[in-house]
């Protein structure tokens, strides 16, 4: 397997994961509308995975040291993509705040995971594995909104953008499954990116 390939599905993993997390941003205004919040509302609704990240941060530190790097990442994919749909379908700020919560969870645990891909795939570069990780990061932050924008004027403003990415990292989860072997996401198989 190429460590380019590697490198370059893991930084689409950690992009997408951030897009999908911060889709809401501009949604807001309607999401208060349709779920009849106040400001204070809006504050639990986006700190609320906000917070759940640092305490998965906390809890999934060191994850991908005990388990394969592969198994953390498709899983992060796929609750993500079922707690981005819910999004789609919240009713109430409960439901809401329990998938922010959990897409929180699932970036917590990608984020340390990526990172740890990046420094065995970049061995000999920890800069540029730090640049990749800040890109990824950075860039699915600074997209998430323009996307959720977009999406939102196609179809229902608060089902298209949530749906779409929900999709978007559904599908990533089984195109990371068949391209990258199991063994080669264990920190002592893995094969480093030429210099």
């Amino acid at each position: 397997m190429r460590p380019r390939i590697r490198v370059a599905l893991t930084a689409l993993t950690l992009g997408f994961l951030l897009i999908a997390a911060n889709l809401s941003t501009p949604l807001f205004p309607l999401l208060e509308q349709r779920l009849g919040l106040d400001s204070f509302g809006v504050a639990v609704a986006f700190s609320s995975y906000v917070l759940s990240m640092l305490v998965g941060l906390t809890l999934f530190r060191r994850l991908a040291d005990r388990l394969n790097r592969r198994t953390v990442l498709v899983t992060a994919l796929s609750v993500a993509a079922f707690a981005t749909a819910g999004l789609a379908l919240a009713p109430n700020l409960g439901w809401f705040c329990a998938a922010r919560a959990v897409q929180g969870l699932a970036i917590a645990a990608a984020t340390g995971t990526a990172s740890s891909a990046f420094r065995v795939l970049l061995a000999g570069r920890p800069r540029t594995a730090g640049r990749l990780t800040l890109l990824a990061s950075s860039g699915g932050v600074a997209l998430g909104p323009v996307l959720g924008g977009l999406l939102s004027e196609t179809g229902d403003p608060l089902r298209t953008p949530y749906f779409s990415l929900a999709l978007a990292l559904a599908l990533l989860a089984p195109v990371i499954l068949a391209v990258v072997p199991h063994g080669a996401c264990r920190a002592e198989d893995a094969e480093p990116l030429p210099a």
